[in-house]
C-alpha cells in the first residue's frame, strides 16, 4: 500500500462512523494503543492504589476500554492531580452516573459490552507537567490522535483555558494530515479568538506551542 492510500484509509479511520470503515478503525486504534503501551504503564482499579508513584503528579492520561480484541471507547483528560482523577472516574463509574455526559456514554459502553470495572485502564502519556498551558496543549494533541467519531468519548477538543503563545485565551484549533518525506505527520494548529490576536500557531507532540511563522 503506498502512502497515499495509507493517508486515505488513516482518514477514513478517524471520520466515518459507517459500519464498513469498522476494521479500518479498530486497526488504528489498536496501532496507536499499541504505541502508548509500548512507553508507559497501563493501570486499573486493581493496581491503582499502590501507584503511589502518580500521587501528586499533574499530567496527561489516556482512559480507555478495550474487550478481547475491540476498542470500546477511548477518552483524553489532563489534571493537577492524576491519581485523583483516575480515582473519581472509577467512583463515577462504579456509581453509574448518568447526570454528567461522559459517564453517561461510557456506563452505556459498560452495559452494553458487559465490561467489568478492571476492563476500564489508564495510561499516564505525561507527568510532572505543572505548567496548565503545557498541559492543556498536549491534552489537544493527544484527543486529535485518539479521535474517531463511534469510540472517542471526547466531546469537545481545546479548552477554553488554553492560551496562545501571547497569552491571549480562549482558542479554536484544527488537524490536517500531511505527507512529508514519505511518511504521514499530523499537524495541529491554532489560534485565539480574541480580538487583539492575529497570531496562528502550532501545538507539537510534547505540549509546546509555538508561533506558526517562526
Amino acid at each position: 500500500m503506498n502512502i497515499q492510500q495509507q493517508l486515505e484509509n488513516l482518514q477514513l479511520a478517524k471520520s466515518k462512523k459507517d459500519v464498513k470503515y469498522e476494521q479500518l478503525t479498530q486497526t488504528y486504534l489498536h496501532q496507536i494503543l499499541a504505541e502508548y503501551k509500548s512507553d508507559h504503564k497501563v493501570y486499573n482499579y486493581l493496581n491503582l492504589n499502590e501507584s503511589t508513584e502518580l500521587k501528586d503528579k499533574a499530567g496527561v492520561y489516556l482512559m480507555f476500554a478495550e474487550q478481547e480484541k475491540n476498542i470500546i471507547f477511548t477518552y483524553v483528560g489532563e489534571s493537577t492531580k492524576i491519581w485523583n482523577r483516575f480515582k473519581r472516574h472509577l467512583d463515577e463509574i462504579k456509581k453509574g452516573n448518568k447526570k454528567l455526559s461522559l459517564y453517561k456514554k461510557i456506563n452505556y459502553r459498560i452495559n452494553t459490552h458487559n465490561l467489568k470495572l478492571e476492563d476500564i485502564k489508564f495510561i499516564v502519556i505525561a507527568d510532572n507537567l505543572e505548567d496548565e498551558n503545557q498541559r492543556l496543549a498536549l491534552e489537544v494533541w493527544n484527543i486529535y490522535k485518539t479521535k474517531t467519531k463511534n469510540y472517542s468519548m471526547n466531546s469537545k477538543i481545546c479548552s477554553r483555558r488554553l492560551k496562545c503563545p501571547l497569552g491571549h485565551g480562549v482558542c479554536r484549533t484544527k488537524m490536517q494530515f500531511v505527507i512529508d518525506d514519505n511518511q504521514i505527520k499530523m499537524i495541529i494548529s491554532g489560534i485565539s479568538k480574541s480580538k487583539k490576536c492575529k497570531e496562528r500557531f502550532l501545538i507539537t507532540e510534547t505540549g509546546n506551542i509555538i508561533l506558526k511563522n517562526k
